[in-house]
């Protein structure tokens, strides 16, 4: 599927992408494996003006200062350093994004470089200088990835963040692997059942790519030691264990035994996509299961969410998942098939500084939000 058709011209000035929440798969990008995500009705508007002067990028509901300032002036430098052949084309431009007020508990570090982000403004530019025409999702998703790394000036690995760009293009929810088509994974999930928790004061993201590069080593030096490693069958993880400390350390091995547990899960739910009922148990154990292993192997800060979700789970909720919501800002999402009002009520009443918000899958991803006059001028 290519967007070429329908962003060939400069006509597409006013549009909205969806931010993406990982269901499953957190760090499946680390064994070059999918992950399930998906794109929820909590979207960035996109606006394009003519303005005077160098290209710039400004926002809105994201706060203001230093930081917010800072990080403007850093994806304008990066969009005409990677996405263009000169900057200057993108001269007489301003590029304004919007965000929904529901994310204001986010700080700006993590919304101004969240994936959507990424997505809106690869978009926004390639849309501008004509260079959109003719691309695959794929292609514009590999590039806003790589956008986004640089704008994070980290040495993260690069396919991170690429199940969550492909989704805000393309929309619904999918089990997304580097280099293959998306599965719609919709039947996975009953409709009205995702809540998303924040609690303030949260500690965003510090894993930095040191451990990403930890984890890529460790996995090339057990996979000389022993090529079964990735099997996806127990026989896996018998080798993986059988690995003396002078191959791979301790730590290593159960950061490496957590990401293949998740395959394993991974796979057993893609298998029920066929039948014709889904396993909202399976969906809910997996959550939880995938939640343990970010806490006790990955450094997530689990604690302030305990209580949070042992209540969600006395008011109805079937399991709940923890996540870095935007790609740095640790949440949960609840998971309540037929009590998502019941359990956001519940939660409200014993957290009332939490953000609770109900996120339902949105089938859209670029959506063309414009009327029939061209923007004003700035």
């Amino acid at each position: 599927m290519t967007l070429g058709v329908a962003f060939e011209t400069e006509e597409w000035r006013r549009f909205s992408v969806p931010h993406v929440l990982c269901l499953v798969g957190e760090h499946q990008y680390l064994l070059d494996t999918g992950s399930i995500s998906v794109a929820v009705d909590l979207r960035l508007s996109v606006e394009v003006r003519d303005a005077e002067g160098q290209f710039s990028v400004s926002f809105d509901g994201a706060g203001s200062g230093p930081e917010v300032q800072e990080l403007a002036e850093r994806w304008a430098a990066v969009l005409g350093e990677l996405t263009v052949p000169e900057p200057s084309v993108l001269g007489g431009r301003a590029v304004r994004l919007c965000f929904d007020e529901r994310l204001s508990a986010c700080p700006p570090g993590v919304l101004l470089t969240s994936p959507a982000v990424a997505a809106a403004l690869t978009v926004a530019v390639l849309s501008q200088t004509g260079a959109l025409a003719g691309l695959a999702n794929a292609e514009v998703a590999d590039l806003a990835c790589r956008v986004l790394q640089a704008v994070r000036a980290s040495n993260e690995d690069p396919g991170r963040f690429y199940s969550s760009v492909l989704l805000c293009l393309g929309g619904g929810a999918a089990y997304v692997e580097p280099g293959e088509e998306p599965m719609n994974v919709q039947p996975l999930l009953p409709p009205d059942s995702l809540l998303v928790a924040l609690l303030p004061g949260a500690q965003a993201s510090t894993r930095g790519s040191d451990c990403d590069r930890e984890v890529r080593q460790a996995l090339s030096s057990a996979l000389r030691e022993k090529e079964n490693i990735l099997e996806g069958d127990d026989a896996g993880l018998t080798a993986l264990f059988e690995l003396g400390p002078d191959v791979v350390e301790e730590g290593q091995v159960t950061m490496l035994y957590g990401l293949m547990r998740v395959r394993q899960m991974l796979d057993a739910l893609l298998e029920y996509l066929g039948e014709p009922l889904a396993d909202n148990d399976l969906l809910a154990e997996t959550c939880d299961e995938e939640s343990a292993i970010l806490a006790d192997y990955f450094g997530f800060p689990a604690e302030p969410y305990r209580a949070l979700r042992t209540r969600a789970a006395e008011a109805g909720a079937l399991g709940s998942k923890l996540t870095w919501l935007l790609g740095g800002y640790p949440a949960s999402i609840i998971f309540a098939p037929g009590r998502r009002d019941e359990v956001c009520a519940a939660l409200a009443k014993h957290f009332p500084d939490a953000a609770l918000t109900a996120a339902d899958v949105d089938p859209a991803g670029l959506r063309w939000e414009g009327g029939e006059e061209d923007p004003a001028p700035l």
